[in-house]
C-alpha cells in the first residue's frame, strides 16, 4: 500500500511499526500459517500442539491485530468512498479485497481456536 491512502498515518506513531508499515496483508500471511499449523498441517515448521496454551494465546492475539486491522481498513474504505473522487475506485477494490481476506482468515482462526480450546479442555 502506498502512503497516498493514509494521510499522516504514519507520522503519529513512529515508534511501533504502523499498521501500513505491517500490512494486514502480511498479518493474513502469518495468521494462515497460524492456522496450519493448529490443524496439524504445516509442513515446514517444526509440530506445534494444537490445543498448547502458547498456540492458543497467540492465536487470540492474532485475532485481535486482524480486528484492528479490520478496523482500519474499514475507515480507509468510507473515507475514500465518502470523497466521491471517480479516481480512488482502484484503491476503493484493493481495500475490499484486503478487507475481505482479513475477515475471512480471522474467521478461520476463531474455527480453528475454538476447536483447540474444546480439545484442551478436554485433554485436561
Amino acid at each position: 500500500m502506498s502512503a497516498k491512502y493514509h494521510g499522516g498515518f504514519n507520522r503519529r506513531y513512529r515508534m511501533a511499526p504502523s499498521f501500513f508499515d505491517m500490512a494486514p496483508d502480511y498479518l493474513c500471511t502469518q495468521t494462515e500459517s497460524l492456522i496450519r499449523a493448529l490443524s496439524g498441517t504445516a509442513t515446514a515448521s517444526p509440530p506445534v500442539m494444537a490445543s498448547s496454551p502458547e498456540a492458543i494465546v497467540d492465536g487470540y492475539a492474532h485475532v485481535l491485530a486482524l480486528g484492528v486491522d479490520r478496523l482500519r481498513l474499514e475507515r480507509e474504505i468510507a473515507r475514500l468512498a465518502e470523497s466521491g473522487d471517480p479516481r480512488v475506485a482502484g484503491e476503493l477494490r484493493e481495500l475490499s479485497v484486503l478487507l475481505r481476506r482479513v475477515r475471512c482468515t480471522s474467521d478461520q482462526l476463531r474455527d480453528r481456536l475454538s476447536a483447540a480450546r474444546t480439545q484442551a479442555e478436554l485433554a485436561g
